[in-house]
């Protein structure tokens, strides 16, 4: 669908629509990395603290397109973050109120527990569960979302 745009003194021009509501790619397993990061870090981190986070823990097996920059100068990873923080807000898993901080929504937290839940059996299975592709974490972020998993477990349960 195009749209008629007012491009100023200069007459107008036409813009793809669904380019403007269209998600920018983000991987299912990025959007995890950053819902844990933003559980872990109090669940309000800001974003330098975020990124800062998920890039000294190599929470991701490490692809060759995560690296060079993007046009403004910012490194291709840092940029998919950002990007993957406003997919999550998009679907109502991060909140955006106050600028500069990126908080995780109830909506959020529930998605990072099941699949927190799911990562105690994903390898005893024949196919992806929740759509993950489990083999992009590293082992050190699966131990993590394993032990995360025992919390949620423990708050589940009633206590005597």
């Amino acid at each position: 669908m195009t749209v008629r745009v007012r491009a100023g003194r200069h007459g107008s021009c036409f813009k793809n629509s669904n380019h403007m509501s269209r998600l920018n790619t983000s991987t299912v397993e990025e959007e995890i990395v950053l819902l844990y990061t933003l559980y872990v870090c109090g669940r309000r981190p800001s974003k330098s603290r975020a990124t800062e986070f998920i890039l000294s823990n190599h929470f991701l097996q490490e692809r060759d397109r995560d690296y060079g920059e993007v046009a403004g100068g910012e490194s291709r990873i840092e940029n998919r973050i950002a990007w993957t923080r406003e997919n999550l807000r998009r679907k109502g898993y991060l909140g955006g109120q106050e600028h500069g901080i990126w908080d995780i929504t109830p909506a959020g937290i529930e998605r990072l527990r099941k699949t927190a839940i799911r990562s105690l059996t994903w390898d005893k299975e024949e196919f992806e569960l929740l759509g993950i592709a489990w083999k992009r974490f590293t082992p050190a972020f699966l131990d993590r979302l394993k032990t995360l998993a025992e919390h949620f477990n423990k708050l589940e349960r009633p206590t005597s």
